[in-house]
């Protein structure tokens, strides 16, 4: 945990991210994804038989054939000739991590913490992390309700296990007469006040009961537990 800990207090902070650890080249950085060619003027060139000719070039005075040589050098050095494809192949999203919140620390054997990612989980830099630390364990636990997307991911000495959770949905009405929610079906009905969108896991229950819909204030709580065989 030691080394962990090094890279994690660099920089004179103690927060975590991924540009710490796995930073994107520098010559990555100043590109724009896509990479392509962008004229913004012309310039005299002086061409083969010493012809002069006018040439589109780059914000940087390139020509068009320069600008192709410099993305292919790039590809050779990194794999990819801009920021964007970098960020996805290395660390499985496009941007580094925000809104780090500390969970619960132990520095000899735990570090937890949470954060968001744009716009995928950041599976490929955890995979990182992992052969950059052999000797730890991680633990990965991505949630994203608007997309679909959740899962576990576990990586530890002779251990790799990733789980991917399938997402449901549950619609409700409202009794006003009762006051009480009412459980109407997992596929849209024609009319309803409420759709919910869950993880379908051990953990289901609680979840739902954490957005208020509980055994006591839904009525047909029996109906739901039958549908999605709970």
């Amino acid at each position: 945990m030691n080394d962990f800990y090094a890279v994690l207090k660099s920089g004179g902070d103690n927060e975590f991210r991924m540009e710490k650890f796995h930073p994107i080249p520098e010559e990555l950085i100043k590109t724009n994804s896509p990479n392509k060619f962008r004229p913004v003027s012309k310039k005299e060139v002086v061409h083969r038989f010493l012809k002069t000719m006018m040439l589109e070039v780059d914000e940087l005075g390139r020509t068009e054939k320069e600008f192709n040589k410099y993305c292919s050098l790039l590809v050779r050095k990194y794999g990819f000739d801009d920021w964007y494809d970098w960020s996805i192949q290395n660390w499985g999203c496009k941007c580094d991590v925000t809104e780090q919140k500390i969970e619960s620390v132990n520095n000899d054997k735990r570090y937890c913490i949470s954060y968001l990612t744009a716009w995928s989980p950041n599976i490929n830099f955890i995979v990182f992390l992992f052969k950059m630390y052999p000797g730890l364990s991680f633990q990965l636990f991505y949630d994203e309700p608007g997309m679909g997307i959740a899962g576990n991911l576990v990586l530890g000495p002779g251990k790799i296990i990733k789980v991917e959770y399938e997402y449901v949905d549950a619609f409700f009405a409202f009794d006003t007469t009762s006051q009480k929610h009412i459980f109407l079906s997992n596929i849209e009905p024609d009319e309803y006040d409420t759709e919910v969108c869950f993880i379908h896991n051990d953990e289901w229950i609680l979840r739902l009961e954490d957005e208020g819909y509980t055994p006591e204030n839904v009525e047909n709580w029996d109906k739901l537990i039958e549908c999605f065989n709970l």
